[in-house]
């Protein structure tokens, strides 16, 4: 029997939308929903918030928004409820709902620069951002969880600027060193594989086909790479060499995710993202990690 979560937000028509969605990607045998502490029942979901969707890869639940009171024996049977802001916990255990099992994506545990706020009213840079954040928030949240969680460490280093991202490099190659581990760059925006190589002293290049969206891993000895790397018992570096389409879709994919599963398998990984402030991808990217 599925596991059941509901997200909620204030009006189920941003947040929780995306957050659910995103979720229903990430973990496939659970049964998600969302729902709105003000939602009127049976409102459409914005048509910006569904084109988001589309632009992103994912598949929204419904299109339109539930009450509390619609959902109210849902949320009574959720093994996990997570809320978007911490004023929602109190609506929710009202219900019956046992607080325990209600999570709030203004977790203590977050970094402020990484708890989503309300897009509504916001032009659509923000509202991409915030939802990202909320799809990052959701994620981490549950797999905190036991049974959710990877088989070894994944850390997301988040670089500020172009400088920082330099840095963390530096230092994330440094880590990944000493743990015998793997370095993902996550900067799919830009060709970086040359700067990385100067620092990393084996990367696997990964490449996802224009026309298929199929995922490769190369090296000097072509193709399967990824298994030669992880069978090397070496710490290593993967990265892509020219700027990616898509890099949102390609962030929430099954590709994305399968590829973190097998390396965590294997060791522990650091992802790397984007510099903060380019838009979503940083922190789309970093929802495949842990707290």
């Amino acid at each position: 029997m599925s596991l059941v979560l509901t997200v909620v937000c204030r009006h189920n028509q941003a947040r929780s939308v995306i957050a659910a969605a995103a979720l229903s990607r990430f973990f496939p045998d659970l049964d998600v929903a969302s729902a709105g502490i003000q939602a009127i029942d049976g409102q459409r979901i914005p048509e910006s918030i569904l084109n988001l969707a589309d632009a992103w890869g994912l598949t929204v639940l419904d299109e339109v928004s539930h009450s509390l009171e619609a959902a109210n024996q849902r949320l009574l049977n959720s093994d996990f409820v997570v809320v978007a802001e911490d004023d929602f916990v109190q609506y929710i255990v009202d219900l019956g709902v046992d607080p325990q099992r209600v999570l709030s994506m203004q977790d203590h545990r977050f970094d402020h620069t990484l708890i989503p706020f309300d897009p509504i009213g916001h032009g659509s840079q923000v509202v991409s951002v915030e939802l990202a954040k909320a799809v990052l928030a959701t994620a981490w949240l549950l797999r905190a969880e036991e049974g959710f969680g990877y088989a070894n460490p994944v850390h997301a280093l988040f670089a500020t600027d172009e400088i920082d991202f330099l840095n963390k490099l530096r230092s994330g190659w440094e880590k990944v060193r000493q743990e015998t581990g793997v370095l993902v760059l996550s900067d799919f925006r830009a060709p970086n594989i040359h700067f990385v190589s100067e620092v990393c002293d084996y990367v696997v290049e990964l490449r996802v086909n224009r026309a298929s969206k199929q995922t490769s891993y190369v090296d000097s000895s072509g193709e399967g790479a990824l298994e030669r790397a992880i069978s090397s018992g070496r710490p290593f570096a993967l990265s892509a060499r020219f700027e990616m389409d898509e890099v949102e879709k390609f962030a929430l994919s099954p590709d994305f995710k399968n590829m973190i599963d097998v390396l965590a398998a294997d060791r522990s990984v650091v992802l790397l993202t984007e510099p903060l402030g380019l838009g979503p991808c940083s922190f789309l990217t970093a929802s495949n990690a842990n707290f």
